[in-house]
This record gives C-alpha cells, structure tokens and sequence, in this order.
C-alpha cells in the first residue's frame, strides 16, 4: 500500500475517468468432453464512506471502502483512489497492490488520503478497480460529495498602521546572457592534497552560482606540472539553475605523474567555449611509491633448494572477483561501487617467507549487445598474494545506449602478458541494465504572473526606516521587511529570497521562504520578515531581493538589488536627556503578551501541537507600569527537548511613556525536535544598573513528534573464515 502520496505530481489535476468497464455476461457451466472457459474477472464498488467525513485542511482522511468481486473465483486487484472536486481530480492519494477477494464476499478496505496542499470545500471520491494479473481496468465509480475540508479563518492579527512610504521606482534588472566573473561563488576542493604515485585522486570539486536566472557553465579541473605541462583531471558543464552548486566528480588515475608539486586550476568556460576566469585552487604533492626490498636467502648447504619468488605475477594468483555495483540505473546518473579481486599465493610460492609486491595493469569495460566497448576505468593497481585488490569504479553512464552491457575485467603485468581471464574463459564478470531517465510531466506555467515589491523597511532599536536608510549608530540589530504585491488577475502563492552583505562583502542574512495558504488574492500584500542580524560594521551594507512566484518552477516577479543601509563610521551622539526630577520612583512593568509565531500564524505562548520541522519567531510585549517614561529591556533563552540553547536573545528599547507597550521580536530559529521546547523571559528597567520588574519561565510550545517507520529488509546472514594467520617478526604462518 502507498498512502500519503503528496508532493508535487500528486496535486496537479489528471484528465477525467474513463467509462466503467461493461459487465460480462455470467460463465456457462461446463460441458462434459469440453475444456473449461478462463472464468471472467468482474468486481464491483458497493460504497466509500469517510470517518469523520469534514476535516480540516492537510489533515489525512481516513475511511472505509467496501466492494465484492462478482467473478466465480477467487482474483487478485488493484485499487486506485483519487478525491475529486470541480477543478479537478487528485492523486492517486493511494494505491493498494494485489488484494486477494474470494467470489460473492463483501470486502472492506481502509483508507489514508492525505490532503495536503488541497483547498477546503467538498470533494467526491473516485476509485478503480483493475486485474491485477492483466492491468485491465475492470470498474471505476466516483461517489459524490463524501469528504469536506473545512475552511479555517486565520485569527486576525491587528497590523500596526505602516508608515506613508513613497512609491520606489522599479528597477528592471539586467540579467547576463552568459556567465560572468562577479555571479560565481567561491569554488570548493574536496580531493585529498598529497599521494602516493599510481593512486587514484578521487573526490569532487563544487562552483556555486549566485546568478538569479539559469545560466550554461562549463568547468575543467587542471594539474599544472613544474614544468609547465597540463593534465586535464575533471571536467564537466551543464544549465546551472539559480543558487545552485555545480559539483564535478573526479577519478584520475596518477600512474603517469612523476613525484612533485602540481598546481591545481579550475578554469570556467561559457557556452561558447569561451574562458570566463580561472581559480587557483592550491597543491598537489605527489610522492614516489618505493617498493620494499625483496629479501635475499642464503643457501644452507644440505638443504633443499628453496623456491624464489618470481618476478612477475602468474595467472593463478587471481581468483573470481565479486562485484559491488548496482545492475540497474538511468542513464545519465553515475555508476558507483567497487570490484574485489582476491589473490592467492600459489602452492608452489607458499613454501617461501615472504612475497613481494607485484604492479598490474587492470581495465574494466561495457559492452553493449552490438559489441560497442565503452572504457569504465583503468588501474594500476599494487597487489601482495593472498591481499584483496580493491578497484573503485565511479563512471558517468550519459555516453550508454539503452540496454543491457556486459561488464569485462582485463588483467596484465606490466609486460602486456594477460593475466585475467584464463584463456578459454569470458572475461565478463557482470551486467549492467541502462534505464531511460524517469520524464517528469511538464509544469505548465500559470498565465499573466505579475507582482512587485511594493514597500521595503530595515527595522532597528524599535523603529523602521525605509529601505535605503542611512546614518544607523554602529553596533544595532537589523530586521528586513518586504512586501509583495500581487498584481496577477488571480490568487497567488508567493515567495522571497534576499541576501544581505556586509561592507566586507560577508553575507550577514540569507533568507528565503514561501507564503502558506491562503495565498496573496489579486492587488493584496503579503509581508516577510527574515532574521535579526548584526549592523556592526561601517560603511554600507548591501541587499539583493527576489519575489517569486509558480513554486514548482519559479518566476522572477520584482526584484531589487542595492544599498540596504549606511551604518555610521563613529558612534551617533546620545541626546541630551532631560534630568528626572529626584523623586524615588519604584521601577515596575508587566510582561503583557507572549506570542510564538509559526507557519505564517502566531499562538499565545504555551503553544500546543506545532507540527515538526517549523521555523519559530518568538514576540513578547513589555508595558511600562510607572507613571514617568521609561526604558524597557529584554533578555530571553530557548532551549530544545535536550536542553540545548536555541535562541539567546537581548534588546533595550529606550523612552516609552506611561502604560505604553512595546514588542520584541528575536530571530528565527528551528522547531525540529520533538516534546517541550522551554524559554525564560526578563523584562528589565535602568539600564544603568538594570532591574527585573518582570519574569516568565516555563514551556515555550510542544513540538508534534513525527514517527517515521524504518523498514529494515531481512537479510540473510552468512559468513566464513576463509583463512587463520598468525603474523610474528614480519613472517606469516597457518594457525595453529
């Protein structure tokens, strides 16, 4: 059974049913002397009821199906269940494999559909019935109007009149056609820096692009010898879509590199195979691999001659290798694994104290039913009798027809004398099955997007300012607010993603994230609010903002990129203060609300049922009691189920009125453990000699534990001791 089936495919809307399946005519009886007709498979759908049958949105409706096969023996079926309302059918949501149903007997059939990502009103329910043993499809029925998702009205959060803010220009981005110096990131080398000669350099290397649109690249890893000589290592290029990592596998073998320092350059190329930039990207050492001496015997008189150890290796030290490579995979994906060759030590060299190492060459080639050979990999491998040969395989299968190959091992020594197979035996050691890559469906593109970035404000010491801000004191906190607006005829979902950088180019936020349902209808707003970060640097401080829409292939609807703020070279001078009058006040305040703001929604603190894998905001509202103005401050921490901190926040916020509140928001922070997350709350006063004048310790929220089954597949368990060794002053011995 696969319940549960959400995500993309799931919720885009299929064609409708096709008619049910006619019914069959009843099966004659039998004829004596006759051979008996294959009895015909029908089935029938009796009801579909849900338990209870109104949910709330993204919650799993359960229910019962009951239905009978109305053949004359005993089948196997597949059911297939889709909720249906007038924009379309869903799913399927689950698909059950195999029943078994005896003739003329009522069945039951629980149900799990999940809901989520679908809009509240009524649906009806459509379930198919097929043979399983044909894949024909024997019945469909849709039964109207058994489910209803209810619509949930968000509570209504009074929004703080905004400031008049005047219209900022649009400014239409230009996006470069090929890819240029200033939208590549800083690349990564993840290849070990030193080797012995003859081991293979395996890793990857990773050039990440900060280009908003998809752009071609093209890479190409070099090893530049002191000589000046180049060796092309890893090389790789495709459509690089927005923010992402273009990662590049590397499986060199280093048997033709002498001993040295080898300079390691990656180098960028356009569509054209025109070269953008080239990183340096350190040092490779390479050292000489030394053989042991072989040691020397002395001839005993009166002993029997004893055998040397030859100089080559012989074809009976190879046994059958064992494979550990999958037999299937789609092209284009990379082929993974490794091939073990035990070696032996032949009868005859057994009675010598000790072997030397031998060099081979090996290659590993597919070979596609026409005969067309495509090379896998080359080793040269260094191997002692009775050692394991390890040969990694890490191959690119985009160059494969479809089909099944045969994958064939070749060994040599160094001379070309064929070691492996033996003559009169295939060298095939195994198969390889090439799959055609899985098509998604296309997407289609909603029609007439269109929004904008209609207010932009950068919020610091309890005030907003519209974004460019100039003159902030050094050494605040900064919270980014944008609004999107949509301007398309219809409901949208939207999103955003800004990063903001500091004067020395560090990223200080990056922040990205979509509206949840309901969505942003035609001409409204929608608000996002990122992180608190630090404004500790001087000079200014940058941002690039992106409004999204269609979140299965984002669109650019409005973005801006520029100035954020200009944080002050010195500190702002403090104003004078007006003396209070020396009249002993006693300090009070209130803590009047706690909220913990989720998923687009806030809930008074302590918050219940928090579904896992949210990211929190916690706001908290200090009222000055007293009866002359005052500065408030706040000092909270957050702790998970484990009691690690999450979240150690501060503030003060200065002159506020008698009986005036004023709220504190933190940062963002992750909701992704199970049971209690705790916060302890101060609310000061003074902040010459700070004083508490209130407190909150206890739950933060209860975070919903999500169990995921782990199947565990039943192996069967089977081992050997192949061989018992006892290893004293460099010799080996049999045990006993």
């Amino acid at each position: 059974t696969i319940t549960g089936m959400g995500g993309v495919p799931s919720m885009i809307p299929f064609a409708p049913p096709l008619p049910p399946y006619p019914a069959a005519p009843p099966a004659p009886p039998p004829t004596p002397g006759v051979p008996p007709v294959e009895a015909i498979v029908r089935a029938t759908i009796d009801d579909i009821r849900f338990f209870p049958d109104e949910i709330d949105p993204g919650v799993d409706a359960t229910g019962l199906l009951s239905w009978r096969n109305i053949g004359d023996v005993p089948q196997l079926f597949d059911t297939a269940f889709y909720l249906v309302s007038p924009a379309g059918r869903y799913g399927p949501l689950q698909v059950n494999w195999g029943v078994s149903a005896s003739p003329q007997v009522s069945n039951t059939q629980n149900l799990r559909l999940s809901t989520a990502g679908l809009p509240p009103g009524v649906y009806s329910v459509m379930v198919e019935i097929y043979d399983s043993t044909t894949g024909v499809l024997l019945t469909a029925m849709t039964l109207p109007s058994r489910l209803s998702i209810k619509e949930i009205a968000l509570p209504v959060v009074p929004e703080p009149p905004l400031p008049v803010v005047p219209e900022v220009p649009t400014i239409e981005p230009v996006f470069p056609e090929v890819p240029t110096v200033d939208i590549l990131g800083t690349p990564r080398l993840f290849l070990p820096g030193q080797l012995n000669v003859g081991d293979t350099w395996r890793g990857s290397f990773g050039l990440p692009s900060l280009s908003p649109v998809p752009l071609f690249i093209e890479t190409q890893l070099v090893l530049r010898d002191p000589q000046g000589f180049e060796s092309i290592v890893g090389q790789g290029g495709r459509i690089v879509q927005p923010f992402e990592t273009l990662q590049i596998p590397v499986n060199f073998d280093t048997s033709d590199l002498a001993a040295g320092n080898y300079t390691i350059l990656l180098r960028v190329f356009d569509q054209a195979g025109l070269q953008i930039t080239e990183f340096p990207m350190g040092f490779l050492t390479m050292l000489e691999a030394i053989a042991p001496p072989i040691p020397v015997v002395p001839e005993i008189p009166g002993l029997p001659e004893i055998p040397t150890a030859p100089t080559l290796p012989i074809a009976d030290m190879f046994a059958l290798p064992s494979v550990y490579l999958p037999t299937e995979v789609e092209i284009g994906e990379l082929w993974s694994g490794d091939i073990s060759i035990p070696t032996q030590v032949p009868f005859a060299l057994q009675a010598l104290p000790s072997l030397p190492s031998y060099p081979v060459n090996a290659g590993l080639q597919l070979e596609n039913p026409a005969g067309q050979p495509f090379n896998v990999g080359t080793y040269r491998p260094t191997f002692m009798p009775g050692e394991p040969i390890n040969l990694p395989v890490n191959f690119d299968t985009s160059v494969l027809p479809e089909g099944i190959h045969n994958l064939t091992l070749n060994i040599e020594d160094l001379q070309g004398n064929p070691l492996f197979p033996p003559p009169g035996i295939s060298g095939i050691i195994g198969t390889l099955q090439a799959l055609m890559p899985f098509e998604l469906p296309e997407i289609p593109t909603p029609p007439e997007l269109a929004g904008a970035i209609s207010i932009m404000q950068l919020e610091y010491n309890g005030a907003r300012g519209t974004i460019p801000v100039s003159n902030i004191p050094r050494g605040e906190r900064g919270l980014v607010h944008i609004w999107g607006k949509n301007l398309a005829p219809t409901a949208q979902q939207l999103g955003i993603r800004w990063q903001v950088t500091d004067p020395d180019g560090m990223l200080a936020e990056d922040y990205s994230t979509w509206e949840v349902w309901p969505y942003a209808g035609a001409g409204s707003d929608k608000e996002f609010i990122g992180g608190r970060f630090a404004l500790d640097k001087s000079g200014n401080y940058t941002i690039a903002v992106s409004l999204l829409m269609n979140r299965l292939a984002p669109i650019v609807v409005g973005s801006y990129t520029g100035t954020l703020c200009d944080v002050a070279e010195a500190e702002v001078p403090v104003p004078t203060v007006v003396p209070v009058p020396e009249v002993p006040i006693e300090a009070r305040g209130t803590i009047s609300q706690k909220q913990l703001e989720y998923n687009g929604t806030r809930g008074t603190i302590p918050v219940s049922n928090v579904p896992s894998g949210e990211r929190g905001l916690v706001h908290i509202w200090g009222r000055n009691d007293t009866s002359i103005r005052q500065d408030l401050g706040i000092h909270w921490q957050i702790r998970d189920p484990n009691g690690s901190l999450v979240e150690d926040y501060q503030d003060w916020s200065y002159d506020h009125g008698p009986g005036d509140d004023h709220e504190f928001i933190g940062g963002r922070f992750d909701l992704d453990k199970g049971r209690s997350y705790t916060i302890a709350v101060s609310l000061f006063m003074n902040p010459e000699a700070p004083v508490i004048v209130d407190s909150y310790t206890g739950t933060l929220c209860e975070v919903a534990e999500v169990e995921v089954p782990i199947e565990v597949p039943e192996v069967p368990i089977r081992g050997t001791i192949s061989q018992k060794q006892l290893e004293y002053n460099g010799d080996k011995e049999p045990i006993p």
